[in-house]
């Protein structure tokens, strides 16, 4: 970094120091007058444009009396200033006291107003302003400032130059006026001018070019020299229809004939969603600028994700089940923000409803607008089983790349079964269709049980010869708590179709020891 840039850095980032002198050092100037006065100019060639450092010092005195001040700084006559695109007015460890409130160009003069800062509706720290009262304390000897002036347009003829500064608080001269030491703006060299071209400008995020509001991503510019002379420093600025902060200038060193330059804005998006167009140009009267190919990128800020589990069951909710009818709950994210997210991770864990004295764990992926189902079948036992829903793993939010916020990642409730212990088996048997021919198909019998529980099914003739028989086992269909069916075909335990008559079917329930039966007349 040559010196030059060195400066327009130090102007752009709008560093200062406060300087203490301890009571009994060097005895301070009058308070009418600036001390170190000096002018910087980041490019100071003749005919370009430039961002001017002035660095002075003043008294505590006057310093604790800028607020509703007048900052003027004359240029001479044969400068020919005519426009200043912004300013800026940094101090130390003080830089939040004032700030800028307005400033014009009026002939050869910039006037800047200051302002406490905090004051009227700033965005300042209010708790300053009772610190700026004209008197900083004996320990404080001078306070260096820094006055930043940004896009001057330099003279067009070279030489030693000055500025002369003065403080106004109303109609009263409260500091200088003082002559700048003299600074050199420098005669451009005679000869053809280097050919830069800005071929390329884009927009560097995850998911560009889509941003989260406030996100840091990059505007990235290529400019390629097309001459075969070496351009001398040029400055690239960034422009912007929107409210993102960045640094509006970069200065760029030499760039050989033929060479490329890239130059990187880094760029912190807007707070307010909405779309954002940038552009980047070469400020400089020592090159020739060629037509831009492509300077311009486009910013789609989006308000971050933020998710928020939902489902059709509130969070804490006992839900009684008054019948044997499937019970369904679907758990969803619902995304209230805009950017776009991936797929998360969820456990839902049952409680209650035991497999070999284990809880029913079951997990998997769950991304937005996808909802996730679970059915639930009553036994009517009575007992109070516990849905527990949890996104162990967010999504990631595809514009930074980080995983999304979730308002409740949890939702839990009680699933309470409507308890039978009232109606027996010998109750509930029943047969479909009576009388039954087996050429039509299968009988089907129905049948309550209390209890899992093995249950035997036997067919016998009206005289006590056993036909068929079956038997099911705990838990199963046919043996397990709530309702059962059986199906018999109507053949006997060596495949044979039975023949017309009565029989008489029976149905054991070994865990109560009930038995029950009922006479099944078969007619084909």
């Amino acid at each position: 970094m040559n010196k030059q840039t060195k400066i327009l850095s130090s102007i752009t980032l709008g560093l200062a120091l406060l300087f203490i002198t301890p009571a009994g050092g060097q005895e301070a100037a009058s308070i009418d007058s600036f001390e170190n006065f000096i002018v910087r100019p980041g490019t100071p060639l003749v005919d370009s444009v430039s961002v001017y450092r002035l660095t002075f010092n003043l008294s505590p005195e006057v310093y604790g009396n800028l607020d509703e001040s007048r900052l003027n700084f004359d240029f001479p006559e044969s400068f020919g200033l005519n426009s200043v695109d912004s300013v800026s007015f940094v101090s130390g460890p003080l830089e939040r006291i004032y700030r800028v409130d307005k400033f014009r160009v009026e002939g050869q003069t910039v006037e800047i107003r200051l302002k406490k800062a905090g004051g009227d509706g700033d965005d300042g720290n209010s708790d300053d302003d009772d610190e700026v009262d004209g008197n900083l304390g004996t320990e404080i000897q001078r306070v260096v400032m820094e006055v930043g002036l940004f896009r001057v347009v330099n003279p067009r003829v070279g030489g030693l130059y000055q500025i002369t500064g003065t403080v106004f608080k109303g109609d009263k001269i409260i500091a200088g006026p003082s002559l700048s030491e003299l600074f050199e703006i420098i005669e451009n060299q005679p000869g053809p001018k280097a050919e830069l071209q800005i071929v390329f400008t884009e927009l560097i995020s995850a998911n560009s070019p889509k941003v989260n509001t406030n996100q840091i991503f990059t505007i990235l510019s290529k400019i390629v020299n097309k001459s075969s002379f070496a351009s001398p420093p040029v400055v690239i600025e960034l422009l912007s229809d929107g409210q993102s902060s960045f640094q509006p200038q970069k200065e760029v060193g030499i760039i050989a004939g033929g060479a490329i330059a890239h130059v990187a804005f880094e760029v912190t998006a807007a707070s307010e969603p909405g779309t954002e167009n940038f552009e980047t140009n070469i400020v400089s009267h020592k090159v020739l600028e060629l037509e831009p190919i492509d300077n311009q990128a486009k910013a789609i800020i989006q308000s971050p994700a933020l998710l928020k589990l939902i489902s059709s069951v509130e969070d804490g909710a006992t839900v009684n089940l008054p019948n044997d009818e499937p019970f369904a709950v679907a758990f969803e994210l619902a995304n209230l923000g805009e950017a776009a997210v991936g797929r998360g991770h969820y456990i839902l864990t049952i409680v209650g409803n035991e497999i070999n004295n284990k809880p029913i764990v079951r997990e998997g992926e769950i991304a937005v607008g996808h909802p996730i189902q679970y059915e639930y079948s009553s036994t009517r036992s009575g007992r109070a089983v516990v849905v527990n829903f949890k996104v162990d793993r967010a999504p990631i939010d595809s514009n930074n790349l980080q995983p999304a916020p979730i308002i409740d990642n949890t939702i839990e409730f009680t699933i309470i079964e409507k308890p039978v212990f009232q109606r027996k088996c010998a109750d509930s048997l029943i047969v479909e269709s009576n009388p039954f021919n087996p050429l039509d198909g299968p009988v089907t019998f129905l049948y309550n049980l209390c209890v899992d529980s093995d249950v035997e099914f036997r067919v016998f003739t009206i005289t006590g010869e056993k036909v068929y028989s079956d038997k099911f086992t705990l838990g199963s269909q046919g043996g397990m708590s709530g309702t059962n069916q059986i199906l018999w075909d109507g053949r006997n335990d060596t495949g044979d179709m039975v023949l017309n008559g009565v029989y008489v079917t029976m149905l054991n329930v070994l865990a109560t020891g009930e038995t029950t039966s009922l006479k099944l007349a078969v007619l084909k």
